[in-house]
């Protein structure tokens, strides 16, 4: 997206188009009101999933937890952690200052960062004193049975390019987001390709939806690591909860902020299979924001300078982009 922003590369141009412009304006001054309105809506959808996969989350913790420590209330009834999940998080709902969370932020993707670091060291380590299992690694990891119930998992991290445009107006040198952008991607991709692949060759066909649950929190270490995680996340709800409010006219309004933390109890409870929401709202929402939208707006801005091979390569790599789409919710569906 951020070519957008750029003429022709040849001419070392760095012309900004559109400065100071949203995602949504972008695409309604290129093709129109209906994009505005897809860019819209998908980006709703993605942020209704993160609020539910975060619920859904803190819940699971809880249940965990709680049934470790012969809590029953919590294991027997699905209807209390929930609850208990929602009087949680509904003080943090009702944040209107921003300015000590981000750093919050800051802190917790750091914390996060060191958590896999522990845990990927952990793995590598069950790997090496199990040489059987560890040779069979790559045979476990090349399993695309399941590709269809798992590519919108994969996809949904992507769906934060909603708010490259803010990110790159916000920035004192734009014009450095391309190289910033790549480098940081590259890092993103690496943890996520990496650590997933320890956690599954270690776990196998035992993997847990949340792979942090397959420790055994009894031990201090692994009790203490997920503590963290989970404590990282609940300190960044409100960043989590407030892009949504900015749809709505009454989003200062404290009973229609615990309204939303109601309904959005209630799509948790709906969707309890934490694996098959990613996979639905990943494939209908975070696949066309990050893949089919932008390259539509690309080829429709660039339409008449665009060269034949790049429309050829953007246009099959629309067409994949669909293509995977529709696979993924054709596995969250069945």
């Amino acid at each position: 997206m951020d070519a957008i922003y750029h003429s022709n590369s040849r001419h070392c141009s760095t012309i900004i188009l559109f400065p100071d412009i949203s995602f949504a304006r972008l695409g309604f001054q290129v093709c129109g009101k209906p994009m505005q309105i897809a860019v819209d809506v998908c980006i709703i959808g993605c942020q209704v999933a993160v609020n539910l996969g975060f619920i859904t989350f803190m819940r699971e913790f809880l249940t965990h937890v709680m049934c470790a420590a012969k809590v029953e209330s919590f294991c027997d009834n699905e209807l209390f952690p929930l609850l208990s999940t929602l009087i949680i998080i509904a003080p943090l709902s009702l944040v209107t200052n921003f300015h000590y969370f981000y750093m919050i932020s800051c802190v917790a993707t750091f914390i996060q960062l060191t958590t896999f670091i522990i845990l990927s060291a952990s793995n590598s380590q069950t790997l090496l004193n199990r040489p059987a299992e560890a040779s069979n690694v790559f045979d476990n990891l090349y399993n695309f049975s399941g590709l269809s119930e798992t590519i919108g998992n994969f996809i949904f991290t992507f769906e934060g390019i909603a708010v490259i445009m803010e990110l790159r107006s916000s920035m004192q040198r734009p014009g450095s987001l391309t190289s910033l952008l790549c480098c940081v991607m590259t890092f993103v991709c690496g943890i996520y390709i990496l650590f997933p692949m320890l956690g599954y060759s270690t776990f196998g066909s035992n993997t847990k939806q949340v792979i942090l649950f397959n420790y055994d929190l009894s031990s201090s270490v692994f009790f203490s690591v997920c503590l963290c995680y989970s404590l990282t996340l609940l300190m960044t709800f409100p960043m989590q909860f407030f892009p949504i409010l900015e749809y709505f006219p009454w989003k200062k309004n404290l009973l229609f902020r615990g309204f939303l933390v109601i309904l959005f109890g209630f799509g948790a409870y709906f969707f309890n299979n934490l694996q098959k929401m990613a996979n639905l709202f990943g494939s209908l929402f975070a696949g066309p924001i990050s893949f089919i939208i932008p390259i539509i707006i690309y080829n429709r801005h660039y339409e008449k300078t665009i060269s034949k091979s790049r429309l050829w390569l953007n246009n099959i790599l629309l067409v994949f982009a669909f293509g995977l789409s529709l696979l993924g919710i054709r596995g969250a569906l069945l």
